[in-house]
């Protein structure tokens, strides 16, 4: 198990095993982002290798006219913006494929979000619908980026990944989400799933071909209905908007953690520890202890306001 520093500092060794302590707290902005306390695991279990990945990244832009002549209602004496990126993928494919193509839709979502990136807005009606326009933009040029790369070699042929990512930009998570690794959200004690899977079982449930208790244990429960990279006509993403509040704790996932722990099992871990890092650790435990078939991939974060202790 290896500790590390904040996002990106052990970004050669993101997919071993590691843990990554909490990062840095961001400077604000003038519209002041949520601060994140996290921890991230993953480890490949059962499994010969990891085929998982995750990221939690700060995108950050700063502007300091430190000399001008330039009228101040013309130009901004100071701007800093700052928002946080979280994502898991669980690669599918033989041999590499899986675990190039979880890491291909991570660094390619870094690449694209930071092409779109608009800065200097405040999160009115007009933005946020813009914002989520170009969010799934960013998904669906992973998926193409995904297909593409899988074309140019018989050993990626096939691959693909779920993805479940999140932009968090001042008091708002926006969350992207395609297969069946998870988001959760908890506030107050109760826990709220975000994300619905897409997989077979889960679909007849919604149709109401079978009952909602009986997906656990479907034959179907791990077939993918939506991935990234399978050449779907039109991909379909799905696309959360959610309001932050101090004190909120957000819980990313591959199926390797939830094929093993149910949600009020998940609730009472995140409930019982007051540091992101001792609840990570015991959720993987846990998952591996029950001898989960997968790799098991967490990332925990819990939100501070700005100027709260």
């Amino acid at each position: 198990m290896d500790k590390g520093g904040p996002a990106g500092a052990q970004s050669r060794h993101f997919r071993h095993d590691d843990v990554h302590p909490p990062g840095p707290a961001p400077r604000f902005a003038s519209a002041p982002t949520m601060a994140l306390r996290w921890c991230a695991r993953s480890e490949r279990g059962r499994r010969p290798d990891n085929e998982d990945s995750y990221l939690v990244g700060r995108v950050h832009r700063a502007f300091d006219a430190l000399g001008t002549n330039v009228p101040d209602s013309a130009l901004p004496r100071r701007l800093e913006q700052d928002g946080w990126l979280l994502g898991v993928a669980d690669g599918l494919g033989g041999a590499s494929a899986g675990e190039v193509a979880s890491a291909l839709a991570l660094s390619a979502g870094v690449r694209f979000v930071l092409s779109e990136v608009r800065w200097n807005f405040r999160l009115g009606e007009a933005d946020l619908g813009g914002l989520r326009e170009r969010a799934e933009r960013v998904f669906r040029s992973i998926d193409t980026e995904i297909s593409a790369r899988a074309s140019e070699s018989a050993d990626l042929f096939g691959m693909g990944t779920t993805l479940t990512a999140a932009y968090v930009i001042e008091r708002l998570l926006l969350l992207l989400h395609v297969g069946d690794s998870r988001a959760y959200l908890m506030r107050g004690g109760r826990l709220r799933r975000l994300t619905h899977d897409h997989t077979v079982a889960q679909s007849l449930a919604d149709q109401g071909a079978i009952r909602q208790d009986e997906v656990e244990g479907h034959r179907l429960r791990h077939v993918l209905e939506r991935a990234m990279g399978r050449d779907q006509r039109e991909l379909e993403i799905e696309v959360v908007v959610e309001p932050l509040e101090h004190g909120d704790r957000l819980l990313f996932s591959t199926d390797g953690l939830t094929e093993a722990l149910g949600d009020d099992e998940i609730a009472a871990i995140l409930g019982a520890h007051a540091t992101e890092e001792r609840a990570c650790l015991e959720l993987v435990d846990r998952a591996l202890a029950r001898g989960t078939s997968d790799n098991v991939t967490v990332v925990v974060a819990t939100c501070a306001a700005p100027g709260a202790a």
